[in-house]
């Protein structure tokens, strides 16, 4: 049995249960200016996880708007299996894959090494330990760094995770356990004394 979702002065109705970001996915699979309203909810999360992998600013840019074309083509079939920012961020990660695939085979550049991608600490304002922080977060690899950005920007839980990247949840902790120890090391006493 289908929700009714109607229309009221709020934007959308909740009926038969299911809440209001349901009922605005729902809706945005009939409705385009549905589907804007319920992509701004995640452009940032979008542009942070590509910043993650690709260190050129073009082509994130180029990659949110094939994912974004993307989910707009597939949202019809998105069925709950997973969250809506799961479903998201797993397009997004099939544009990164194409796109190195792209570079590969039609370029005679070497794909990205750890240094072509920006420096976190660059972009991060505020208190000395925040950026202390931003600096140990720099020093990972870009596989640790796509896991820290996944908990803590993006919100996804380890199942989460592991739906979206095809990685055991255990090994997911146990890389998480072991990120956490690279930080205490990084960081020092002065953080974990």
């Amino acid at each position: 049995m289908k929700a009714e979702i109607t229309g009221d002065a709020d934007g959308f109705l909740v009926k038969d249960g299911i809440g209001k970001k349901e009922s605005l996915i729902e809706k945005a699979k009939e409705d385009k200016k549905a589907f804007e309203s319920l992509m701004k909810d995640y452009v940032k999360v979008l542009y942070n996880y590509i910043y993650t992998r690709i260190p050129n600013s073009s082509d994130i840019e180029d990659i949110i708007q094939e994912t974004l074309l993307s989910a707009w083509k597939g949202i019809g079939a998105f069925n709950y299996s997973s969250s809506f920012k799961t479903w998201l961020l797993g397009i997004a990660n099939n544009k990164i894959n194409d796109y190195f695939r792209t570079r590969y085979r039609h370029s005679n550049e070497n794909l990205a090494t750890f240094e072509d991608y920006p420096d976190e600490a660059d972009f991060t304002e505020g208190s000395d330990k925040k950026s202390d922080v931003s600096r140990a977060v720099s020093m990972l690899n870009p596989g640790e760094k796509e896991l820290i950005h996944l908990i803590f920007n993006a919100g996804l839980n380890y199942s989460e995770i592991s739906t979206l990247t095809g990685i055991p949840p255990g090994t997911i902790k146990s890389r998480m356990s072991a990120i956490k120890e690279k930080l205490k090391k990084y960081l020092g006493e002065d953080y974990y004394g």
